[in-house]
């Protein structure tokens, strides 16, 4: 593992349960938070399967659920994980716990990834594309949102 993914292993496993909860405080210009806009753009249809990408303790599953949509979230670090699990244990909402480079999911079973504030630290990034493409369904679409 590479000393960026130690660092974020260790962070998340000591704030976990504390990191997004000020970037809901922000709002863009429209009034909205950077994860509807987000959820917005995605244009997601009833049915489909989301993959939150680097989902932590699961945020974005907060407006997705407003959809109704198969939810997958992939994040590294266990304790983020228990942290979504416990605030959302009683929705239909998966959590994976993968290195988004090697996600153990099958080829073509997603319709749209999301990602908010996660890709840009996520090294080596190449891998990471891949398995995005890998993922997604044809004509899938993949959205970020990024500082």
């Amino acid at each position: 593992m590479g000393t960026t993914n130690m660092y974020l292993k260790d962070w998340h496993r000591r704030f976990a349960g504390q990191r997004f909860g000020f970037l809901e405080q922000f709002c863009l210009e429209n009034g909205t938070t950077s994860f509807e806009a987000l959820v917005t753009v995605a244009a997601l249809r009833p049915q489909q399967t989301v993959l939150d990408l680097g989902c932590g303790e699961g945020p974005l599953l907060r407006y997705v659920l407003q959809r109704d949509v198969r939810y997958i979230g992939v994040d590294f670090s266990a304790a983020s994980l228990a942290a979504a699990r416990q605030q959302f244990g009683a929705t239909a909402a998966e959590f994976v716990e993968a290195d988004a480079g090697q996600m153990p999911l099958p080829d073509a079973s997603c319709d749209v990834v999301l990602s908010h504030m996660a890709l840009h630290i996520m090294h080596p990034l190449e891998p990471v594309l891949f398995e995005v493409a890998r993922v997604l369904k044809p004509h899938g679409t993949f959205h970020g949102f990024l500082p």
